[in-house]
């Protein structure tokens, strides 16, 4: 049950079906990958345009419905979730239910900044205990479940608020997703040095409820079609948009 709920809450998203020809795809606010915030005409985000994509591209008919985190869990204990980009635990989990990508389609890095001024000696994770961590609240749920026993945890602000009091030297310690944030400090170059420690990486799996007709035509289908969209000129462009550094496995020639 540990491993169930921490693979959902690291990336919270997936499909199920409401009508045999539809997919239905449930996701949780997890920016950058997929929210709503208030006034957006409809859900967006770096995962949600990847899929829309390979969808069309798979021959898959796509709609997209934000769901409380409480029933997001829900429907996935009860089986109904049909197609979802999960972390590795997720896949571990359920393998006797799904049928998931063989190997990681891409990995994200969570990791812990650290302003080498303020915290010269601080030099491993471990050491993080009794320390304030600061991450922006879109990762709160992996960091609590990824940063050792003891560490506070402030995810108080949004990630441009977060970003900015690093770079200004007023938090020293930051944690965040490695593609994101080193981008945003080679924008910014902060006046300091930078120091990072590496976290539990977080490898993504497409996984297909074996229950569904055609799971297995369908899962290299819909795998396929997101690696070519995310290898792509528009792959980049939304990658670009998003602000992510992510690295995709090569697309499958059959």
């Amino acid at each position: 049950m540990k491993q169930l709920l921490l693979a959902l809450l690291l990336i919270p998203s997936a499909f199920a079906s409401q009508a045999q020809d539809r997919l239905h795809y449930y996701f949780v606010d997890f920016p950058p990958f997929h929210f709503q915030n208030a006034g957006d005409p409809s859900p967006r985000g770096l995962t949600l345009d990847l899929l829309r994509l390979a969808a069309l591209d798979a021959g898959e008919r796509l709609s997209i419905q934000k769901v409380p985190l409480n029933r997001f869990i829900q429907l996935t204990q009860a089986g109904k979730v049909e197609v979802a980009l999960v972390s590795q635990e997720y896949r571990q989990a359920f393998a006797s239910q799904y049928l998931c990508s063989a190997t990681d389609l891409t990995r994200i890095h969570p990791t812990v900044f650290v302003n080498g001024d303020r915290y010269p000696d601080l030099t491993s994770v471990q050491a993080l205990t009794n320390h304030t961590v600061h991450a922006p609240r879109s990762v709160r749920f992996v960091m609590s479940r990824l940063l050792p026993e003891g560490t506070d945890l402030d995810t108080s602000y949004a990630i441009h608020l977060v970003t900015r009091g690093f770079n200004a030297g007023r938090i020293g310690l930051l944690a965040d997703f490695r593609e994101r944030m080193t981008l945003n400090l080679a924008q910014e170059t902060p006046a300091f040095p930078v120091r990072t420690l590496a976290l539990k990486p977080i490898g993504i799996a497409l996984c297909v409820n074996n229950t569904l007709p055609d799971a297995y035509a369908r899962q290299r289908a819909l795998e396929k079609a997101f690696l070519k969209v995310a290898n792509s000129a528009q792959g980049q462009t939304l990658l670009q948009q998003y602000q992510m550094a992510l690295t995709f496995a090569p697309t499958p020639t059959h």
